[in-house]
């Protein structure tokens, strides 16, 4: 997205001093807040109070205003923020974002990356303003609000069109997230923009390097700026997989910039991104980079045996073993030791419903069950969720790095949904912070499981 500098110093709250974005001759000109936004240029000097070829600074940058109307534009915004404390200063730094921003008859849509947001644009006594305005996200805020936010249309070439964009405003009061400390802080925005001439791109939202998918959890792609509603995402493949939008029903014509599934995906799939659409200025949707995306190669199918057989079907560090410490097998000869995220594939024989195993954990210090287990059938689109419960007993291992294990911890689970083919993730809890000692010890936790069946 192009960028452009340059200083707004405005005395009057629109355009020149005085000045209507109407023509007198338009019926709109100061009809008061329900006069639509049309989308012609303003016309001779006297149309816009005498202000043409204005250099006094009041549209920024020398030139002169003009009439705003439909149109589309690449947006930079400077963020800063004051404490809302008096005398006290900002802990927060300033901040800039780029996106895109288009007026559409009365409404107004800004966006960037994931983020879409809508406002109404309207004539309030003369001055196109913008109410309840949604900011692309900045630095750790909460969020970013502004009541109202006057837009300014300039043109600096002389030839009678909108060449520039202009906007300034103090925003709602919000604070910072993130961590056990926070600061509330008033935040001031200034916008300046060029008429979009930008490329819209999809971005898969696992990052550019990683293209392995978890077959559990799919993918979710965004684009770099707002897309006509009519915008077509999907995985050609292994199997044609539509990405939908995540809203269930979102209203239609609303513009969109999220994509994806929640289609439990096989092991062993190859897809590549394919996509259709256009931004709110006509341009044409890229996908970058025209990357191939990959499940795991299958591991094959576990028997279900109760782990007393050779270990085929886990993706991930696992081995067979007969106890840990003073703790035997739960069931039989061995049990299956992991102390790292599994997923296990299982496969139906008929029409079997229900999942059952058992398991204990495995404790490197502070006796909580940090683990979690997904459960899912290969092209559903239902994950469940089983948690262990949070009352383990437990009892002396004799083990040097694991000195307790809980109790035999039961897991059920009923699978509703059709398919052959049935994952089951067993992993760690989501460490938002890494230094602290939870998330290091949580990570050591390890499990040995049995009774692993399909009823």
């Amino acid at each position: 997205m192009r960028k452009v500098w340059f200083a707004v110093l405005c005395a009057c709250p629109l355009l020149a001093c005085g000045a209507s974005a109407r023509t007198p001759q338009d019926p709109n000109a100061s009809t008061g807040a329900g006069a639509p936004i049309g989308g012609e240029s303003a016309g001779d000097d006297s149309a816009n109070g005498g202000a043409s070829g204005a250099t006094d600074g009041s549209t920024g940058g020398g030139g002169r205003p003009v009439h705003l109307g439909s149109s589309s534009w690449d947006v930079t915004a400077n963020y800063q923020f004051a404490s809302s404390t008096p005398g006290l200063a900002s802990r927060v730094p300033d901040d800039q974002r780029d996106f895109a921003l288009t007026i559409d008859g009365e409404t107004m849509t800004i966006g960037r990356n994931s983020e879409v947001y809508s406002a109404p644009v309207r004539i309030i006594d003369g001055a196109y303003v913008a109410t309840d305005v949604r900011f692309p996200s900045a630095y750790s805020v909460e969020r970013l609000l502004a009541k109202e936010l006057t837009l300014r249309a300039i043109d600096s070439d002389g030839d009678g069109e909108a060449d520039q964009l202009a906007a300034s405003a103090t925003l709602e009061e919000t604070k910072t997230v993130g961590g056990d400390v926070y600061w509330e802080v008033i935040p001031s925005v200034t916008l300046s923009g060029l008429p979009d001439d930008s490329v819209p791109t999809l971005w898969p939202t696992l990052g550019l390097e990683a293209q392995t998918l978890d077959p559990l959890w799919g993918i979710r792609v965004y684009s770099s700026e707002p897309l006509a509603a009519d915008a077509q995402v999907s995985l050609t493949g292994t199997s044609t997989i539509s990405l939908s939008l995540p809203a269930s029903d979102p209203t239609a014509g609303t513009p969109v910039a999220n994509f994806g599934t929640s289609q439990i995906l096989p092991f062993g799939g190859t897809w590549r991104l394919e996509a259709h659409g256009k931004d709110l200025a006509g341009h044409a949707l890229e996908v970058k980079p025209a990357a191939t995306f990959v499940t795991p190669a299958d591991p094959g199918v576990q028997a279900q045996d109760g782990f007393e057989g050779t270990l085929r079907g886990v993706l991930g560090p696992a081995s067979l073993v007969a106890g840990r410490g003073s703790i035997p097998a739960l069931s039989g000869a061995q049990s299956l030791w992991t102390d790292s995220s599994i997923t296990i594939h299982l496969q139906r024989t008929g029409d079997e419903s229900h999942l059952h195993f058992a398991a204990r954990s495995f404790f490197p210090g502070s006796n909580l069950l940090d683990r979690v287990v997904f459960v899912g059938v290969v092209g559903g689109s239902h994950v469940l969720t089983l948690t262990p419960p949070t009352n383990p007993q437990p009892t002396e291992t004799g083990d040097e790095q694991y000195p307790s294990a809980s109790n035999a911890l039961q897991f059920d689970a009923t699978l509703d949904e059709p398919g052959k083919d049935v994952l089951i993730e067993i992993t760690n809890l989501p460490c938002t912070d890494p230094d602290y000692v939870w998330c290091a010890r949580k990570k050591a936790e390890a499990w040995l499981i049995d009774d692993l069946e399909l009823e």
